[in-house]
């Protein structure tokens, strides 16, 4: 997913947002982000824009997305280089 943010906190209601370039794409959460829509299910829902490149639709919020099978994904975080393994030329 595109640039996302946390649109409203409170104790009662928790809602996340984003945007996607196409429809097609894929929804994707932080880590923290997946914890709490699954710990808060009551009171946890996604808005999710569509089309963001062109012109933009909004989709209908998703009521407790902690009961949707989330897929870990694993990335490099970064790349590191030894200090001492660089050479001078």
């Amino acid at each position: 997913m595109g640039k996302h943010r946390s649109l409203h906190h409170s104790p009662d209601v928790s809602i996340g947002g984003g945007g996607l370039a196409e429809a097609h794409e894929t929804i994707s959460l932080a880590p923290n982000e997946v914890r709490v829509a699954d710990e808060r299910r009551d009171c946890y829902c996604l808005y999710i824009a569509t089309n963001c490149v062109s012109k933009w639709t909004r989709q209908k919020a998703i009521k407790e997305p902690g009961r949707f099978p989330w897929h870990e994904v694993n990335k490099v975080a970064h790349y590191f280089l030894e200090a001492s393994s660089r050479t001078t030329t």
